[in-house]
């Protein structure tokens, strides 16, 4: 059991405004020079919606564990539909991609097989040691 579930909550909302502000954010020339940390392989825009959600996938299904994946998955899928929409409807340099999303999915079943892979044990790891910090 998480103990402290309001942190975990609001560094997930956090996390997906982020993520949001950056699909939103209009790229300019001098924007190039931060979108290398963002990508850790290359500066490809797909592969940098898989690492997204992928990161994203890997989050959300170690917290919510195995017996919600499938909602999980599906949420971050209608996430990532959202993100399109909302990138043709109030940015005049983007454009929804329905590769992009495609790019998500896959993403997506990444971050899942992650957290597959590493389960909730790194998670509550780190709740503990903050529980054990926190007296």
């Amino acid at each position: 059991m998480l103990r402290f579930s309001k942190l975990w909550i609001a560094l997930s909302a956090l996390l997906l405004v982020a993520s949001l502000w950056i699909a939103l954010k209009p790229i300019t020339l001098e924007d190039e020079s931060w979108l290398g940390w963002i990508s850790f392989l290359t500066r490809s825009d797909k592969v940098i919606h898989v690492e997204a959600f992928l990161g994203l996938g890997a989050w959300f299904g170690s917290l919510a564990g195995p017996a919600r994946w499938r909602s999980v998955g599906v949420m971050l899928i209608l996430y990532g539909a959202l993100v399109e929409i909302l990138q043709g409807l109030l940015t005049a340099d983007r454009h929804p991609d329905i590769y992009d999303l495609v790019a998500d999915v896959a993403g997506i079943a990444l971050g899942l097989l992650a957290a597959r892979w590493f389960g909730r044990n790194w998670l509550l790891r780190v709740d503990g040691w903050l529980a054990a910090r926190a007296g």
